[in-house]
């Protein structure tokens, strides 16, 4: 419950909460479950959010928004949070 808290809180920011019918909270591993839901619901874009915490500094979208691109069929945008600084230098 204290997720959906969160997520309630987040959601009124946008003047909308959980109870909204284009809301959804999964519950599971997003590798299985957002393929699935994205399926069912006839999904043209998801959104999501990626910080690339673990693995290789590389990484550009995040691991689990990464395994998305070979799961799902539909377009897909990785949003980083503001502040964040990506760690591959340009080379000169």
């Amino acid at each position: 419950m204290v997720c959906s808290k969160l997520f309630n809180t987040f959601l009124q920011k946008y003047g909308t909460n959980t109870q909204a019918k284009n809301v959804h909270m999964l519950k599971g591993s997003a590798d299985f479950v957002l393929p699935t839901f994205v399926v069912e619901q006839r999904v043209d874009l998801v959104v999501m959010g990626t910080v690339a915490r673990r693995g290789a500094p590389g990484w550009m979208i995040g691991n689990t928004a990464e395994q998305m691109l070979d799961r799902i069929d539909c377009s897909l945008l990785a949003m980083k949070p503001d502040g964040f600084v990506c760690p591959i230098k340009q080379s000169t």
